[in-house]
């Protein structure tokens, strides 16, 4: 059984020693994925490699529908950016997030 205690003193160090650019990297990252991994789960498919449905093109259009979703998003922010001035780093956190789904569209 694993040492819970140890592995999370673990990531706690790890987390620790990013630097800030590297732990924004890795944010934007974990929601990029987590976007496309909610469409992903939403489309069906055979559970195989190969074929119709089957997983890798249902991660590309579970890709493409995040994209789509942050593109949305970065219209409606950009719309009230001049009422809020925090909004301007919420829609930069967005346009990362997209380019890292545009990066990785087609793994």
């Amino acid at each position: 059984m694993p040492d819970w205690y140890k592995l999370h003193r673990e990531l706690d160090n790890a987390l620790e020693s990013m630097s800030d650019a590297k732990w924004r990297a890795y944010q934007i990252k974990s929601k990029a994925d987590a976007l496309t991994e909610r469409f992903y789960y939403t489309l069906p498919n055979n559970g195989s490699f190969t074929g119709p449905n089957n997983v890798n093109v249902r991660w590309t259009e579970a890709r493409q529908c995040a994209i789509v979703c942050v593109t949305e998003m970065l219209d409606e922010l950009e719309c009230i950016q001049s009422l809020n001035e925090l909004s301007a780093d919420y829609v930069t956190y967005w346009q990362e997030v997209l380019a890292d789904l545009d990066l990785n569209k087609n793994k």
